[in-house]
């Protein structure tokens, strides 16, 4: 009773902080156009008006292959750039608000929302909460080197066939499901403890964070490990969709983008449904 009563209170936080979560939409929709719109206009100015279609339906020609090429790659060049550029505009833009969204979720989930609230919180909270995501982004990225990529790295080369190769993988993706909500409840700690406390550092509130994770680790886990694996699904049905769709048409291309977005919403949501509820977390216990 006592998880369902966080669930429900994270809930009603979230429900609160409805527009913040289109705003981190729309900072999302903004970056992958960002990223996409030039790539597709600079390839479809490369290859509008050559015979390289027709040619390549009659068979593989590695002639026509390395022309393509020789004329793609100063586009995939430029767009790798920006792609680093847009990524690291949004990653800085998500961090702001995510600061100021944290601000919006601590207290009774029935204060009204504010503005100025949500900028004050943003403002105050940005250098710590940046601190916090690049340290929780860099434990993640190590996470999946130590248990995925060096036993994977290590069948490979030692000569493993495909059936070993998929036991490895998926033994490296479950130690990674059970392991990632200790990192993941850590930073969500922190910036809940970060947002309470004005003085205390973002370090501080690390250390603060993992010492209130590793007190109730087992309630803790069970509450991070149903909303990783309800964001799962999100992404696996979206996956799903997504790949069995048959659009060809203006109006189902239509569709298909407007329910892609559906889920990309909703992610969003799921993501600030659980920062309410770490925040709930540690406001009750």
């Amino acid at each position: 009773m006592k998880l369902l009563s966080i669930y429900c209170e994270g809930y009603r936080k979230s429900v609160r902080s409805f527009r913040t979560i289109i705003l981190l939409w729309i900072i999302s929709l903004a970056g992958s156009i960002l990223i996409v719109a030039p790539l597709e206009r600079n390839l479809g100015r490369l290859l509008d008006g050559s015979m390289a279609s027709e040619l390549l339906y009659d068979g593989f020609n590695i002639d026509v292959f390395a022309d393509i090429m020789h004329a793609v790659m100063p586009a995939l060049a430029s767009f790798s750039i920006s792609f680093l550029l847009v990524t690291v505009m949004v990653f800085l833009a998500n961090t702001f608000v995510t600061a100021g969204l944290f601000r919006i979720l601590a207290g009774s989930w029935k204060k009204p929302y504010k503005w100025k609230t949500f900028l004050m919180g943003a403002d105050r909270g940005f250098t710590g909460f940046l601190f916090i995501a690049i340290l929780a982004a860099v434990a993640l990225i190590l996470l999946v080197l130590i248990f995925a990529g060096l036993p994977l790295g290590a069948a490979i080369a030692a000569g493993a066939g495909y059936t070993l190769l998929v036991v490895v993988g998926s033994l490296a993706a479950i130690v990674l499901i059970l392991t990632m909500p200790v990192v993941l409840l850590t930073a969500d700690y922190a910036r809940a403890l970060l947002t309470a406390d004005k003085y205390l550092g973002p370090w501080k509130a690390l250390t603060k964070g993992f010492r209130k994770v590793r007190k109730r680790f087992w309630p803790a886990w069970l509450v991070m490990i149903l909303l990783l694996l309800l964001s799962l699904l999100a992404g696996f049905i979206a996956w799903k969709y997504t790949l069995q769709s048959k659009a060809a048409t203006g109006g189902g291309l239509l569709l298909l983008l407007l329910v892609s977005q559906l889920f990309v919403f909703l992610k969003i949501w799921i993501k600030v449904l659980r920062y309410g509820t770490v925040t709930a977390m540690r406001e009750k216990w």
